[in-house]
């Protein structure tokens, strides 16, 4: 009767111990989201302040243009989506077209050169 109460003990903390690890499907988060879509980049990008460093940052308007500052500089620009990449056109600070790849993951904004293939950059929602 011991042992019987015992392992009924022990397969009731195994069980519950189960249950605290592993959350329900429902509620798990799925860590990164790749931007592919112009519709996810309005939802999650467009009109939010986009810090990089202490005083540079970025805000992405829905009607094409861009502004922000960089190193004490006014940042001024335009962009567009092509496929899945935002391709930005800066006036000012490095003038120029690059296309870009983006990605989030929580509060991190990561953004690719070049079609996804060149030089990273780490972005944050302020």
């Amino acid at each position: 009767m011991k042992t019987s109460l015992f392992v009924s003990a022990i397969a009731v903390l195994a069980l519950s111990a189960c249950e605290t690890a592993m959350p329900p499907t429902d509620t798990m988060v799925v860590a990164s989201t790749e931007i592919t879509t112009l519709a996810q980049f309005n939802e999650l990008i467009v009109g939010k302040r986009l810090r990089h460093a202490e005083s540079n940052f970025v805000i992405i308007q829905s009607d094409g243009s861009m502004t922000g500052e960089f190193g004490g500089n006014t940042l001024e620009g335009t962009w567009q989506w092509e496929g899945k990449y935002m391709c930005r056109t800066l006036t000012t600070i490095r003038p120029g077209t690059d296309c870009q790849a983006w990605s989030v993951d929580g509060n991190e904004i990561t953004i690719v050169r070049d079609r996804g293939t060149g030089d990273a950059a780490t972005y944050f929602f302020r």
